[in-house]
């Protein structure tokens, strides 16, 4: 097993991920890393890039299929885990070796033994994995190796990713060096904008970009989106014996249909007590198939000091797995953004902006996990709603996502009023602009960006700050 496995053209997709581990492997004080995220991101293909291009002599266990091995791994002992490893596969380590441990929630003490790897084998890389490892982490009645394993989050291709998979070089470089000083051409500006459409109906899961990479073919990519879902619903029955599948999948459906929209219980089942729901919610949000958007003041940083957790919109993990469920084609997706408004093109618009820019943002660290917020003052005689608000370094910056290329800002300038702001973030079709407006006799700083650079937003805006 000492050998290579041969990758997959799946899985020369590059991503952003792959320096960052390149950062972590570099490390003196290198801890073992474990791969958290849903099931089918990536994370087997990206260690199996990640060793490709560095040379590495890659080792990888999987503790699902290799029942001899499990019992192994229960000796918490670095060097007989390795003899009996090196025995096995008729393989040796070297300095040049990444120990990769997948599927290491089929032995949960596994996960508690990888502090010894870092207390007696600091010299040796090592990368654990495993599906629905979420579950094992919060039920598992062990103590997790703080301090003695790093965490790195995956999610699906971000959309820089995804302009480096259709293999547009130069729009990849302008895209991250791009300054809001900057002057973007009309053509630069349609050309990331048609890649946005794509993303939109491809989405970032891998399997599906890769298929798209490489046939061009939208209904090859829902074949395989359908695939990606039905994986998902089949896996509900491990995620809880005590709550009904039926109620799972029922959460499940509506929240990809449902999304960017403030949940009432009583839509999803009005015979079911939402404590009932609740649970089911927080399973799929374990699984990585969900987030919630939760209300928050914003009076303050952290902006969850004012977290209200009745209050929550829904966001699915994949816009492209969104587009799948409601059916949606590359005509209709460009329907929904340029056609006259009506009241489905606009929900539709509405909801599949809000999917992306929130997934964007959701997946922008690879440290922690992002909270993400909104901001609503639902009072009656002004309401209210931002779609989303950031933590800006000290400042708090409110985020409105607008589908085309109008739409008012009344929520926007009721924030800034609200909370003295002195800069506002509007996300549409058009392409950047700034400008300044006079709110209650100060001014404030409106960035108009393009919906593409949701995942920029943070550094772009850096400047801003108050």
């Amino acid at each position: 097993m000492s050998k290579k496995p041969e990758l997959k053209s799946q899985n020369r997709l590059e991503r952003s991920e792959l320096a960052h581990l390149t950062s972590w492997f570099q490390r003196s004080n290198r801890k073992p890393l474990m791969l958290r995220g849903a099931r089918q991101i990536g994370k087997t293909s990206i260690v199996r890039m990640f060793c490709s291009k560095l040379n590495l002599n890659l080792i990888e266990v999987n503790l699902e299929f290799e029942e001899k091995l499990r019992a192994t791994f229960l000796q918490m002992d670095p060097s007989k885990i390795i003899r009996d490893i090196e025995h096995h596969f008729q393989c040796e380590f070297n300095s040049n070796t990444l120990l990769f441990i997948d599927e290491i929630q089929a032995v949960p003490e596994a996960i508690q033994g990888l502090r010894y790897f870092y207390e007696k084998k600091p010299d040796l890389a090592v990368i654990a994995a495993g599906s629905l490892l979420e579950f094992v982490l919060s039920d598992h009645g062990f103590s997790m190796p703080v301090g003695r394993v790093e965490m790195f989050y995956m999610g699906p291709l971000k959309f820089s990713d995804y302009i480096l998979a259709r293999k547009k070089k130069s729009l990849h470089k302008l895209f991250l060096n791009y300054k809001l000083e900057d002057e973007m051409t009309t053509l630069e500006h349609q050309s990331l904008l048609e890649l946005f459409f794509e993303y939109i109906n491809v989405g970032g899961m891998p399997e599906a970009v890769h298929e798209f990479v490489q046939s061009n073919s939208y209904s090859s990519v829902r074949r395989i989106q359908k695939n990606i879902i039905q994986t998902y619903r089949d896996d509900f029955g491990k995620y809880s014996k005590k709550v009904p599948l039926e109620r799972i999948d029922r959460i499940f459906q509506f929240s990809a249909v449902n999304l960017a929209r403030k949940v009432k219980y009583s839509e999803i089942d009005p015979n079911e007590q939402s404590k009932s729901l609740i649970l089911a919610i927080e399973l799929l949000e374990k699984a990585g198939i969900i987030h919630r958007v939760f209300h928050s003041n914003a009076s303050g940083i952290p902006l969850s000091l004012g977290k209200n957790g009745k209050f929550f919109k829904f966001l699915f993990m994949d816009v492209g797995l969104v587009s799948s469920f409601l059916n949606l084609d590359s005509i209709e997706i460009q329907k929904i953004y340029f056609n006259p408004p009506t009241d489905l093109i606009l929900l539709h618009k509405g909801m599949m902006s809000e999917q992306f820019v929130g997934q964007q943002l959701h997946y922008r660290s690879h440290i922690e996990k992002t909270e993400l917020f909104y901001w609503l003052r639902d009072e009656s005689t002004q309401k209210a709603e931002v779609d989303f608000v950031i933590e800006n370094g000290l400042s708090i910056t409110p985020v409105e996502v607008k589908g085309g290329k109008t739409g008012t800002i009344k929520s926007l300038i009721q924030f800034v009023k609200d909370h003295k702001s002195k800069s506002a973030i509007k996300l549409t079709t058009k392409p950047p602009n700034i400008s300044v407006k006079a709110v209650d006799q100060a001014n404030v700083t409106l960035v108009e960006l393009p919906l593409y650079f949701a995942e920029r937003i943070h550094e772009l805006t850096a400047t801003l700050r108050d």
